[in-house]
């Protein structure tokens, strides 16, 4: 299913995505929100569809107790009579849509999609749409017992972000600890589902997972999603680098690739013991199992820059980012050499002064700007 084309009515109305709202999984929240990642053109109608079919609680429908055609001739007949309340509504400014927009959308929805779908969600996206117009809850009432509820907020997301040259310490209300590298970023709701924890990390962040066997804790990053009940762990996953790093420091976590799309195969799931670390190969998707040096996985968090067999270009956008820095080269630097070694909370001044004799160049800086000679 190609959903780049779909709008408002089509997100609504769709068996999949209503499935993954109402009843959601792990397989459909990591599709939908890795989908919503790529295509962010579309986060708006998308949040406007979850709104209108969540703002609206309702059991289910033994269809065979009423005459369907009645109800939604009745439904039909009430948008169009516009009998509107305050009762139940999603706010206009939500949709973006004036009155009369929304009742032709609906009506056209309903005029065109009753042979498509199946009668249970024919019916169900009626009573969503519904919802979104304002209809009276006592309508509903009559046809589908449905109760008196005040309508659930829809849940924020909150973003927390670092820039070059910076670090940032998160506390998630479930307890976790994160701590976020520099040039990353960090997406999560508000107030976590009752049944998982769920993060968006673009970039690199260290997390200490508080424990908690009933909801586990997933971070999707890229196109790979890991899954631990309270553990702490390494994720490096920049759009700009060609692979995505799990590293477990303790505790086990797994590993497994998020399903682009609905016919792709299941793949098994890594499980990774402390001092393991997957890694996951953006242009093959492929993923291998291998052990790791702590300093050079994790020592970013406690301060330490860690090179290893590293080229002039690499070491210095390392540099910038970690110091937020910009470096302009005056003539040509020996990039026929490489480095490993680390540097342990020191001065740019204290690094460049070493790296200078590795690879024979001078500098001067400049503020925020580093002229290498």
């Amino acid at each position: 299913m190609d959903y780049r084309n779909f709008d408002l009515t089509d997100f609504i109305l769709d068996e999949y995505f209503q499935d993954w709202v109402i009843n959601p999984t792990e397989a459909s929240d990591m599709f939908w929100n890795n989908w919503m990642e790529n295509n962010r053109e579309k986060k708006k109608v998308i949040e406007q569809a979850r709104a209108i079919i969540q703002n609206l609680n309702f059991i289910s429908i033994d269809i065979s107790e009423f005459d369907k055609n009645s109800v939604l001739d009745h439904i039909n007949a009430a948008i169009r009579a516009k009998e509107l309340t305050e009762e139940l509504k999603v706010p206009g400014e939500m949709l973006d849509l004036e009155d009369d927009e929304v009742n032709e959308t609906i009506i056209y929805a309903l005029e065109t999609t009753r042979d498509k779908i199946r009668i249970w969600y024919r019916v169900a996206a009626v009573i969503f749409v519904v919802a979104s117009l304002g209809i009276s809850l006592a309508f509903l009432h009559n046809y589908f017992d449905v109760p008196s509820q005040p309508l659930t907020e829809v849940n924020e997301c909150i973003e927390k972000s670092c820039g070059p040259g910076e670090k940032l310490n998160v506390k998630l209300k479930d307890g976790t600890k994160i701590k976020l590298n520099s040039n990353s970023k960090l997406i999560f709701p508000r107030t976590f589902a009752s049944k998982q924890r769920k993060v968006t990390l673009i970039g690199e962040a260290f997390f200490e997972v508080s424990e908690d066997q009933s909801r586990p804790f997933i971070i999707t990053s890229g196109q790979i999603a890991t899954v631990v009940h309270g553990t702490s762990f390494n994720v490096r996953a920049f759009p700009y680098e060609p692979e995505i790093k799990v590293a477990v420091a303790t505790g086990r976590v797994s590993v497994e690739k998020i399903h682009m799309y609905e016919d792709e195969k299941t793949q098994q799931a890594i499980l990774l013991s402390p001092r393991e670390m997957a890694v996951f190969e953006k242009e093959t998707k492929k993923t291998e199992k291998l052990k790791f040096e702590f300093i050079k996985e994790m020592g970013w968090k406690d301060g330490i820059i860690h090179f290893e067999q590293a080229n002039i270009h690499e070491v210095l956008q390392t540099l910038e980012n970690w110091y937020g820095v910009t470096f302009i080269k005056n003539g040509k630097i020996n990039e026929d050499r490489d480095y490993t070694g680390s540097f342990n909370n020191k001065s740019l001044e204290v690094v460049l002064t070493g790296l200078g004799l590795v690879f024979d160049f001078k500098f001067e800086i400049k503020g925020k700007i580093i002229e290498l000679n």
